[in-house]
């Protein structure tokens, strides 16, 4: 009787060993997949803000570009990763980005047009040139809005 309750005793023994192994393995994959998704948020916030840094160098070379005659202005890119970006890891920005690329569309527009007066040989005009600076003075004042409200969200988000 006593050996057999000794062997219970270490069957129990060793289910329990068993249990409590399992238990700490899947403590430490949940852990480190806690660290994983920490990471991987703080690079995308990383890269949320270095897009702005971009909005505003594509800003600077869609002008130039435009003002040489060409009319192949670039495409906001750096706004098409913003959006990706927000609508995966910082959806509450959302509202923000839009509000960048429509102001960054209507410059590219404006870009365009003048462009296009480039390349057909006319001059540029008053209209052109107001335009732009509408679509200008518009843009950056946005696109500062934005980039506060995302270092606000990272800041938020990655502590």
């Amino acid at each position: 009787m006593a050996a057999e309750s000794a062997a219970w005793i270490g069957l129990v023994g060793v289910a329990i060993g068993a249990a409590i192994t399992a238990g700490m393995d899947w403590l430490r994959r949940q852990w480190a997949r806690v660290d994983r998704q920490e990471e991987r948020l703080i690079a995308r916030g990383e890269e949320l803000l270095e897009c702005f840094a971009l909005i505003f160098e594509w800003h600077e070379d869609a002008r130039r570009v435009a003002f040489t005659g060409s009319v192949y202005v670039p495409i906001q890119r750096p706004v098409f990763r913003l959006a990706a970006i927000v609508e995966l890891y910082y959806p509450e920005l959302e509202p923000h980005v839009r509000e960048v690329d429509v102001a960054a569309r209507r410059y590219r527009d404006a870009l365009v047009a003048i462009a296009g007066n480039k390349a057909r040989g006319l001059p540029m005009t008053q209209e052109l040139n107001d335009a732009l600076a509408r679509q200008h003075d518009t843009l950056l004042p946005i696109v500062g809005r934005a980039l506060t409200a995302a270092r606000a969200a990272v800041q938020t988000r990655t502590r």
